[in-house]
């Protein structure tokens, strides 16, 4: 088992900066609309120009390029970290449990475009679901450090599981409902509070994946240690028949 956390933090800060930063330039694209600064046209019948405008205008290709550029660099950097991480994740819990998808098929399937997030719920989902049950599974260990580990964690919040994914289906159905300015903005408004409720389960899910990596790491020197006294205990059994011969 390898350490994960580091990929699920990177993962989730990309996200959370993708998330900011998407809202951002949509944010200051409505309001240089709103207030009428967009492209400036020079012509001859208009010749002179006001500075105003061209300094909006001037905001607006800033905007502009940030929103073509910025969005999709850290979407990709943020896609790298998070399929990175459902590989890791998925083939360190197999260590210690079972999952119903493998470290590749856990990939792939989230990676396939559009429909990749609605079954990256199911591998997301079993993967919580595994994990926590490996974790109560070490309750009843004698180990005051394990004890202690599992004193510290907290259950990711079902609703918030299951919310990213009704969310997700509302985001994409509402489109085909009615095509209104009131869907798309009821489609932006679900797609918003999907991933709001994804980053939220992610951000519990990274602690008690640390947690059972801490438990495994405690576990395997437990076996060690228990294994050296065995053999000094043999050792010291044997030494004593040679002794009594």
């Amino acid at each position: 088992m390898e350490n994960n956390e580091s990929r699920g933090k990177r993962a989730l800060f990309w996200m959370r900066f993708t998330f900011a930063l998407t809202f951002l330039s949509w944010l200051l694209l409505f309001l240089i609309a709103k207030n009428g600064s967009l492209p400036v046209r020079f012509t001859q019948e208009n010749p002179d120009v006001d500075v105003g405008a061209v300094i909006d205008f001037f905001n607006f290709i800033v905007v502009m390029f940030f929103a073509g550029f910025g969005v999709p660099l850290s979407w990709c950097l943020y896609q790298l970290f998070w399929l990175m991480w459902i590989f890791r994740a998925t083939k360190n819990l197999r260590k210690v449990t079972s999952t119903s998808f493998s470290p590749w098929l856990a990939v792939i399937c989230s990676a396939i475009p559009g429909l990749g997030y609605l079954i990256h719920y199911l591998v997301f989902k079993n993967l919580v679901r595994q994990t926590e049950s490996a974790l109560a599974a070490r309750r009843d260990s004698q180990s005051k450090k394990i004890a202690e580990i599992l004193s510290k964690v907290q259950s990711v919040d079902g609703n918030m599981v299951n919310g990213f994914a009704i969310m997700a289906i509302l985001a994409g159905a509402i489109g085909f409902i009615r095509d209104t300015s009131i869907s798309g903005f009821l489609a932006v408004a679900f797609s918003v509070a999907s991933l709001l409720c994804y980053m939220k389960s992610f951000a519990a899910f990274i602690k008690e994946e640390q947690a059972l990596f801490d438990i495994y790491q405690e576990e395997k020197l437990m076996a060690k240690v228990d294994q050296v006294l065995w053999q000094r205990k043999l050792e010291s059994e044997s030494a004593d028949e040679k002794t009594k011969v």
